[in-house]
């Protein structure tokens, strides 16, 4: 259970962000292909950097162009 936390579940086809869990540290989960990774704030996973995450959205930086995913 989730008693500590507040998990926001988006899926969708082709969505890059999966869900955000928010408590102490907000944890986004970004999806790319078929692959998942758990991501905080500064770490970084194939190719693209993570410098925000709010309650509906990431911001990443991929290339040197930030830019944000939004969970609707």
């Amino acid at each position: 259970t989730f008693n500590k936390y507040d998990l926001h579940i988006f899926v969708a086809a082709t969505g890059a962000v999966v869900g955000i869990i928010e408590g102490n540290q907000k944890v986004a989960i970004l999806r790319r292909g078929s692959e998942e990774q758990m991501v905080t704030i500064g770490s970084s996973w194939q190719g693209i950097s993570v410098s925000a995450i709010t309650e509906n959205s990431v911001e990443i930086v991929e290339g040197g162009s930030s830019r944000w995913l939004k969970i609707e």
